[in-house]
């Protein structure tokens, strides 16, 4: 699964650079602001996850 996270203080996307294959919760630094970005990938988050060219 590929984790694209936004800033909730200063809006800067940030894209996760290794791949998440479980369900966790990560901890980030946001680049604009330099605070701390709380991501958490659930089971259900892990299910909805579609490839590119996929069936949906």
């Amino acid at each position: 699964m590929h984790v694209i996270v936004t800033c909730e203080c200063c809006g800067r996307r940030h894209s996760l650079a290794r791949p998440v294959d479980r369900p966790q919760v990560l901890h980030l630094i946001c680049h604009g602001c330099e605070r701390c970005l709380r991501v958490e990938v659930s089971a259900r988050d892990m299910r909805r996850d579609v490839p590119l060219g996929a069936a949906r």
